[in-house]
């Protein structure tokens, strides 16, 4: 298993919402897994396991739509 670090960064528009800068390394790894740019990711906190899971639905519903095509 690899582990990555990286810094959630403030988009600076007041919103509250953060931006996730990926290593060029883990980038490639995603973007093979249909992973995009501007994606929106679903980011839960295990505290009891001092980590956190990151989910990219949109990534998945396209590999499900590729999948089921005929």
């Amino acid at each position: 298993m690899k582990r990555w670090i990286v810094e959630v960064k403030d988009s600076l528009d007041g919103s509250g919402d953060g931006i996730l800068q990926l290593p060029d390394a883990l980038w490639e790894e995603l973007a093979a897994q249909g992973w995009r740019v501007d994606d929106v990711l679903e980011i839960e906190q295990i505290t009891e396991h001092r980590t956190v899971v990151i989910r990219n639905g949109y990534a998945e519903c396209r590999r499900l739509s590729v999948q089921s095509k005929p």
